[in-house]
């Protein structure tokens, strides 16, 4: 027998070991055969945890058997060219998974259906790559290129690692396009997440695999339980700040469930997928985002944020008594006490995610919602009523291109055009002009965004306007968005994740802030840049000149005109050097693909963006393309085709990602 002290919470560890040497009870003495050490694969030196917890290691079977699975997927090592976020990317080439021949008990089929999709055009998958904490669900919002079965991947990782060297960084590709479960790399404490099927996992999203869906929705509650956080700790040797590695989650000591246990964990797993997907669908950039719930107040924007929050709490409640409900449980499954978890659980430092939202960050939102509306990506009938708010994904099915609430197509993809009968007219282009000398204009900015209040919420449209305003500490909702540290400031971290900036709302203005035309990136063509010009900028300027020129008849018995000439002039010459910009731009010529991504989209344009970090971020990028880092992007190839195309004759992903195979040279 031997034995050991741990004086971890003593500030004076001298006094503190006498005091332990002298009491054969106290607290911080440990006495343990340290044969005992060895009932747990790779001996770890944890004293401190009961004869209980080590002889699970013994008992029970590891999770990886009786045919289950963890395992480690994709590495693409080059995140910038193959990672996107998913409303980067044309909806259209999204994989398609509600739409194929899903069955829990064939997934081979539906594996082999998503293989062939990617041959098709839907070669932005669905992609698991950690992240927070977040129990039972999280949202998948990264995408990844598999074009043709990975197939540019592949052939871009073969020079690197050698002949077939893709197996290197491309792993477990037989579990593709399954449901599993994944996980954060690091965290206080371990929380899994179920990954619907259709998705592709990576080397930071691990995944976990079971037989069928019974068994995964089981071990989906198992995984968020005290149980097998603790074991998870005691096998890694600490507590708290662990890194769930693969080789920890194998090895963990797994119950072989009998039938009301599956279905106890099964009812929990679902009621905890149901309240963060009550959570989840709140935020905007989710793909399950559904606006109804936050508008239905009708006492005014501060009555809405009590409402979610009230919500939240009510939510965060019943999370709690889930939690403990599963506590017990897991502990009757693994035949463990209370006393075995405690050394092994963090919960001083532990905090939970807090879901509530200020005044402020509602106002933010609503405001929000307002632009998409006015653009077209958000279907206003479900705010208003005159739609039945559309059903959340199930969790356990293939997830949608769209999310909910957005407008759609009868084949689920976003609509160009207004419907008939829709109520809110938006651009086809992606363009709305705010034009701070003619703020009102029937097309403009204001005039829309107050259409689309007065749809939702009638004559209270003013005062709600005013509310957003006032919560917002802008003067007006005119200059809110014309302001770049307001609006575009708030949508910029709104829609950065995962080291992605990528927002979707782009205001090109000039320096003074008196005209930006925002550009809807999801609709950006070609042919964007040219209806600016030619529809937007060339009759403004005209109109400029034209009243510059009444202006100078009556500047010199005027002063009030001459102070106005002054102005109209100035913004004159504003005007025209943001015409030269955009046209030099033009020229270049600009042929974007929204398959780059949105900050190589947006990079051309970084001399037209005035808030200071987007601009800067688009800025850098530029000079990259430039320098040729970003070759593969078809932006590239539009400005330098020359040097993209004699890189394609001896990179066969290059010419693979240009569809210049014909190109290249090699074997």
């Amino acid at each position: 027998m031997a034995t050991f002290f741990r004086l971890l919470a003593d500030d004076a560890k001298g006094p503190a070991l006498r005091e332990a040497l002298a009491d054969p009870a106290d607290a911080r003495r440990y006495d343990v055969a340290p044969e005992a050490f060895r009932e747990v694969p790779s001996t770890p030196f944890a004293y401190w945890v009961s004869d209980r917890i080590r002889q699970l290691f013994t008992e029970l079977p590891p999770f990886e058997s009786e045919g289950r699975k963890a395992a480690v997927g994709l590495q693409t090592s080059d995140d910038p060219r193959f990672v996107r976020c998913w409303w980067e990317v044309p909806a259209e080439a999204i994989l398609d998974g509600q739409n194929g021949p899903y069955n829990a008990d064939d997934i081979g089929t539906f594996q082999r259906w998503c293989r062939r999709r990617t041959h098709q055009g839907k070669r932005w998958v669905p992609f698991a790559k950690g992240g927070a904490y977040s129990p039972y669900y999280a949202d998948l919002h990264l995408v990844v290129n598999w074009v043709d079965d990975g197939r540019e991947l592949k052939a871009w990782a073969d020079p690197l690692y050698g002949n077939s060297g893709w197996s290197r960084i491309i792993k477990s590709v037989d579990y593709y396009f399954r449901p599993g479960l994944t996980w954060p790399l690091r965290g206080l404490r371990f929380s899994a997440q179920l990954v619907p099927p259709g998705a592709i996992f990576s080397i930071a999203g691990k995944m976990a695999f079971v037989e069928d869906e019974l068994w995964l929705s089981a071990i989906t509650s198992l995984f968020q339980s005290s149980s097998f956080d603790a074991l998870i700790n005691f096998f890694a040797g600490k507590v708290g700040g662990v890194q769930y590695e693969v080789g920890i989650i194998k090895r963990i000591p797994t119950p072989s469930l009998e039938t009301d246990h599956i279905e106890g964990l099964r009812a929990i797993a679902l009621q905890g997928l149901q309240l963060q997907v009550q959570h989840t669908m709140h935020m905007e950039a989710s793909k399950i985002f559904r606006p109804v719930d936050s508008l239905k107040s009708d006492s005014g924007i501060e009555a809405t944020t009590t409402t979610i929050n009230e919500c939240a709490q009510k939510i965060s409640v019943s999370q709690n008594a889930l939690e403990d409900e599963l506590h017990f449980y897991a502990l009757s499954i693994y035949n463990l006490k209370q006393g075995d978890l405690e050394a092994l659980i963090d919960t001083d430092h532990f905090q939970p995610p807090s879901y509530t939202r200020s005044s402020k960050e509602t106002s933010q939102d609503v405001l929000s919602f307002l632009l998409g509306t006015a653009f077209g990506r958000w279907d206003v009938r479900y705010a208003t009523g005159e739609r039945t708010p559309p059903e959340l994904p199930d969790p356990f099915a293939p997830l949608p291109v769209c999310s909910p609430g957005m407008l759609q197509t009868d084949d689920g993809l976003p609509c160009v055009t207004p419907p008939d009968g829709y109520p809110v007219a938006f651009p086809p282009s992606g363009l709305i002009v705010q034009d701070a000398t003619q703020p009102d204009g029937p097309e403009g900015l204001l005039r829309r965004l107050r259409h689309v209040l007065y749809t939702i919420y009638g004559d209270r449209a003013g005062a709600i306007e005013q509310e957003a305003v006032d919560l917002l500490g802008a003067k007006s909702l005119d200059d809110y968005f014309a302001r770049p540290t307001a609006f575009f400031d708030a949508h910029l971290k709104q829609y950065s994740m995962s080291r992605r900036k990528a927002p979707i709302y782009w205001p090109l203005g000039v320096p003074s802030g008196r005209y930006t035309v925002w550009c809807y990136a999801p609709r950006l063509t070609e042919g964007t840049l040219y209806t600016l010009l030619v529809d937007h900028l060339a009759p403004r300027l005209e109109a400029l000149r034209a009243e510059i020129a009444a202006l100078e008849t009556t500047a010199a018995e005027n002063r009030a005109h001459r102070d106005l000439l002054e102005e109209r002039r100035s913004f004159a010459t504003e005007l025209e050097a943001f015409r030269g910009e955009v046209e030099r731009i033009t020229m270049l010529p600009y042929w974007p693909s929204l398959h780059d991504g949105i900050i190589i989209c947006a990079a051309p344009l970084h001399g037209l963006f005035q808030h200071r970090t987007w601009s800067k971020a688009c800025a850098e990028t530029w000079a990259k393309l430039e320098a040729g880092d970003y070759d593969w992007a078809h932006v590239a190839h539009g400005i330098w085709p020359t040097r993209v195309e004699a890189k394609c004759r001896t990179d066969k992903s290059l010419a693979i990602a240009h569809d210049r195979e014909a190109l290249y040279e090699g074997d």
